[in-house]
């Protein structure tokens, strides 16, 4: 069985894996730390479940927490959805407009465009982006034939 290693960051992150018969001898970083096989599957699999990859002083997997998203990541995670819910209620906005005699009556119009007002204004609410209070669709927005 070939050695394996674990090369590292400043603060312990793994950031890469070598092994001596994939790499040589010579491929290996020099400040890389030597793990065993059972560490290594133990580093991989802790990453697939959602943590970050990290060893300690004796070469043994430690597996942490990721960070929360920042203020920043929820604001632009809210925004992409707040975007594609827009996106899905245009078409009934257009429709409304293009088709003769309209679909929707004035209510049910009326009823989308405060909708759509209300998913503009989600970055206005107190507590954004930690708390949401998302706009209920009215049932004036039928699901299009490609979201079903």
């Amino acid at each position: 069985m070939s050695q394996k290693f674990a090369h590292l960051e400043a603060e312990r992150i793994v950031i890469g894996f070598y092994d001596h018969d994939i790499h040589g001898v010579e491929g290996v970083p020099a400040d890389a730390v030597e793990i065993t096989d059972e560490t290594h599957r133990e580093l991989l699999d802790g990453q697939s479940a959602g943590k970050i990859m990290s060893v300690d002083e004796q070469g043994g997997a430690v597996l942490l927490d990721p960070p929360p998203p920042t203020d920043e990541q929820l604001a632009a995670g809210a925004r992409s959805q707040r975007d594609a819910l827009l996106f899905d209620t245009d078409w009934v906005t257009t429709r409304q407009s293009e088709v003769k005699p309209p679909p929707l009556s004035q209510a049910e119009y009326f009823a989308v465009l405060a909708y759509r007002q209300a998913l503009r204004d989600v970055p206005q609410q107190a507590g954004f982006p930690q708390s949401i209070n998302w706009p209920v669709a009215p049932e004036a927005v039928p699901v299009p034939h490609n979201k079903k």
